[in-house]
This record gives C-alpha cells, sequence and structure tokens, in this order.
C-alpha cells in the first residue's frame, strides 16, 4: 500500500464533505490515469489549497480516500457517469471548472481520473510539518510519500481523533493498521538487503513476474526482485524467492535466516497480533516447511 497528497480545490472538496459522499471521481487534466508505484487499494490524502486551511504558507490536508480504479474519457463522459462524485451539482459548473484549470476556452478532449471510496475529512486540517514531514518540498500537484509508509501512518495516527462525526462513525481502522505492516516490512526489506545477492538480475524479474501472473494477492516489496507479500486480516505472507539457482544446501541457510529476520524485525516493530507465514516463489515445498517451522 502506497500514499500520495494531492492538492486540489478545497471547495470541491467541501461539497463532497457536505454531500456526506463515500466515495469520489478526482479528476485530473493530465489525460494519462496511472500514476508509478500508485495502484488500486493505495491511499490518496486530499490537500487544500484554500486559505482558510492554510497555516502560514503550509497547506493542510483535510482529508483521504483509497484508490479503487483508474479512468480516462472525454468530460461528459466522466459527467454522465459520475455527476456530483465529480465535485459539482451541475454539469455547467463541472465544465467551467475544467475551462479554468485549463487555461483554454475549449473543454479537453480527455481527462483522467482516479476514484477513490471510504473517502474520509477531518474536523480541523492536517499539517505534514506536525506529523514530522518537511511540507516545503510539497510544492507540485502531487508527490509520493515515504514509499516505506511512515509517513502515511503518522498522517493516518494524526487523524485517528480529528474526523468529521459522521466519518468516525464509518472509519476503517484497518487501513491505519495496513500502513503500519507495510511501514515495518518495507523497514525490514531495507535492513535484510537481500538483493545484493542476486547473480542473475534479468532470470530474477521473469521469476517475480511469473510469480505475481500467477498470485494476483501479492505485491512486491518496495522494488525487491526477491521479496513478495500478501496481506488478509491479520495474516502476512511473505514470497521468498532464491538469489541464485544452485548450492541447495547454502540456498537452504541464506533463506532460512531471511524468513528469520523477517519475522523478528516484523513481529517486534509491529505491536499487535500478526500471523506470518512463509512461500518459496519457486514453489520448493521441502524450503517452505523449513521456512515455517521457525
Amino acid at each position: 500500500m502506497s500514499a500520495i497528497v494531492y492538492i486540489s480545490d478545497g471547495r470541491l472538496i467541501e461539497l463532497h464533505r457536505l454531500m456526506r459522499h463515500k466515495e469520489m471521481n478526482f479528476w485530473r487534466l493530465n489525460a494519462n490515469p496511472n500514476f508509478t508505484n500508485f495502484e488500486e487499494g493505495d491511499i490518496l490524502f486530499l490537500m487544500s489549497k484554500d486559505k482558510k486551511d492554510k497555516r502560514g504558507s503550509e497547506k493542510g490536508i483535510v482529508g483521504f480516500g483509497v484508490a479503487r480504479r483508474f479512468e480516462k474519457g472525454a468530460p461528459s463522459t466522466m459527467w454522465e457517469r459520475y455527476k456530483s462524485f465529480n465535485g459539482y451539482n451541475r454539469q455547467s459548473d463541472f465544465y467551467e471548472a475544467l475551462l479554468k484549470v485549463s487555461g483554454k476556452e475549449e473543454l479537453p478532449k480527455g481527462i483522467s481520473s482516479i476514484y477513490l471510496d471510504k473517502l474520509q475529512f477531518f474536523q480541523d486540517p492536517v499539517y505534514l510539518s506536525d506529523c514530522g514531514i518537511d511540507f516545503r518540498k510539497y510544492t507540485e500537484s502531487f508527490i509520493y510519500l515515504d514509499e516505506r509508509g511512515k509517513d502515511a501512518v503518522k498522517i493516518l495516527e494524526k487523524s485517528r481523533n480529528n474526523l468529521d462525526l459522521w466519518s468516525s462513525e464509518e472509519f476503517d481502522y484497518d487501513i491505519i493498521e495496513k500502513m503500519q505492516i507495510l511501514a515495518v516490512i518495507n523497514g525490514a526489506y531495507d535492513l535484510i538487503k537481500m538483493d545484493e545477492l542476486i547473480k542473475d538480475r534479468y532470470r530474477s524479474t521473469n521469476d517475480m513476474r511469473s510469480f505475481l501472473a500467477r498470485h494476483k494477492n501479492f505485491k512486491v516489496i518496495k522494488n525487491s526482485l526477491l521479496e513478495a507479500y500478501a496481506l488478509s486480516e491479520n495474516n502476512l505472507t511473505l514470497a521468498l524467492f532464491k538469489p541464485f539457482h544452485q548450492e541447495k544446501g547454502k540456498l537452504t541457510r541464506i533463506m532460512l535466516g531471511q524468513a528469520a529476520l523477517y519475522k523478528q524485525l516484523i513481529l517486534t516493530n509491529y505491536p499487535f497480533d500478526l500471523k506470518i507465514s512463509f512461500v518459496s516463489g519457486e514453489g520448493d515445498k521441502e524450503l517452505e516447511d523449513l521456512m515455517n517451522s521457525i
């Protein structure tokens, strides 16, 4: 689970808040709907550029949603499909906003969108500086948060007791726990550094792609070619791949040590109950039994 902060019109966000929307179509002029390292299930934090949400020169985060799908289409298609979930009650207001943002006299032929659900709004803005994050680097329309998940966890923790009343009734606290788990997984990856042992990067890349094609519920740990994870409630499964394809005895010892380190680091740093199991990326059942006996 990754996260980005996106600067948006506070008036648009306020309409979603007042209409108590739990979903929104977050549109952009860019006709390409995709981000790098941002996909379904990831979090988009809404940063408002309105004066009332600023503190000095710092813009405030006023809510967030979970990405469900990425789309592109003509403005008319987006309006017919989503109506007020685009952030406007009337089609003419939606078109006027598109013209204003584009700075042109004609509507763009295509726009893109991120459809969000589990939308949550804050009573008061959350400021990055209060989370120990340098807000001065946030000058683009959007920016990725720390890919290890630590920054997103800080923002979510700040928002836990700062939700609109109607938002707090339906708040999915699993979001915070998932980001916490992701943060400790990525922290463990940074310490273990198994990728340094790879002898055949091309083959490792192909092994990972083949595994992910067969197991859609797994995601890569950061940019690793040797580790992936699947998370379901409080069950975490780590898929570990062999860094080279020979010397079975040596490989077994290396991967048992890798599994033991992951288990120790994750359970030490994650404060809640979590069941960890391991699978071999190559389907080595003997190795799996050994890793799961640790």
